[in-house]
């Protein structure tokens, strides 16, 4: 959620297909070190807004990033560029996190991803044909 807004419309197309009833979002983890600690708020605004504040969301308590480096079909790895250890300055998640859900608990106090994940997680249910 902190360095520009295709977190942030993932999030609102989820949501979007939810209320359309073509998708369900059983859980939301952040997974990246903001300064301000308010990315989990970003996205529980977000979730609000489209009716949707019951969605649990939780946090990677890790390590900063992953300790292998940044790669991707698009982009293969190139030597020394790697994931940010330290964590990152955003423009709007603060912000975000004061106006619209300033009673939302910072990264560091959210569930770890994973707990928010399996309190959700159901098996199917069988369709029969």
């Amino acid at each position: 959620m902190n360095s520009d807004c295709d977190d942030v419309g993932a999030v609102a197309l989820l949501n979007s297909f939810m209320c359309q009833g073509e998708a369900t979002l059983i859980a939301a983890v952040v997974n990246t070190r903001d300064q301000d600690l308010s990315s989990g708020a970003v996205v529980q605004a977000i979730n609000a807004y489209y009716g949707h504040p019951t969605v649990p969301i939780g946090a990677y308590h890790g390590e900063p990033g992953p300790a292998a480096p940044i790669t991707s079909v698009l982009a293969p790895p190139r030597p020394g560029v790697s994931w940010p250890t330290q964590p990152l300055r955003s423009h709007y998640t603060r912000k975000v996190h004061e106006q619209f859900v300033p009673d939302f608990p910072t990264d560091d106090k959210l569930p770890a991803g994973s707990t928010s994940i399996a309190k959700r997680s159901r098996p199917p249910p069988m369709v029969r044909s």
